[in-house]
């Protein structure tokens, strides 16, 4: 099964979307625009993060049965723009954290899909996985 919050908001908040349901959300690399601003997603970005503590206890000592763990970070561009882009895996490292990127960045030429990535806590907008 998997766990993730901010795809469930989106895909209530546009109907239009279309989603293979077995793909792996962290392994898409399809571009959903949404306004800035929007409450469905503030609203799953925000219970995202409320959760993400749990979330990250449990990818540091994975129970048998789960696996894919991965984030979405936020990456700001432009005036009050951002890209969200899937990281997987990731680690912490230090106070932040480091992963691969996993989607493809399609506002910042500097940044491709396989590339490391730094990052801090309050970068992470949402986060999955799955259970056996």
């Amino acid at each position: 099964m998997w766990h993730h919050l901010l795809a469930i908001a989106l895909l209530s908040a546009l109907s239009s979307a279309v989603c293979a349901e077995q793909a792996n959300p962290a392994e898409r690399d399809d571009v959903t625009w949404v306004k800035s601003g929007d409450p469905a997603v503030t609203d799953a970005i925000q219970r995202a993060r409320a959760e993400l503590d749990g979330f990250l206890a449990i990818a540091g000592a994975p129970p048998p049965g789960t696996g894919r763990f991965a984030l979405k970070i936020r990456l700001p561009f432009g005036h009050d723009q951002a890209e969200y882009i899937w990281v997987n895996p990731f680690k912490r490292d230090g106070a932040g954290f480091v992963g691969v990127v996993a989607s493809t960045p399609r506002n910042f030429s500097n940044l491709a899909s396989g590339d490391r990535l730094a990052f801090q806590k309050k970068d992470i907008a949402d986060w999955t996985y799955v259970t056996g």
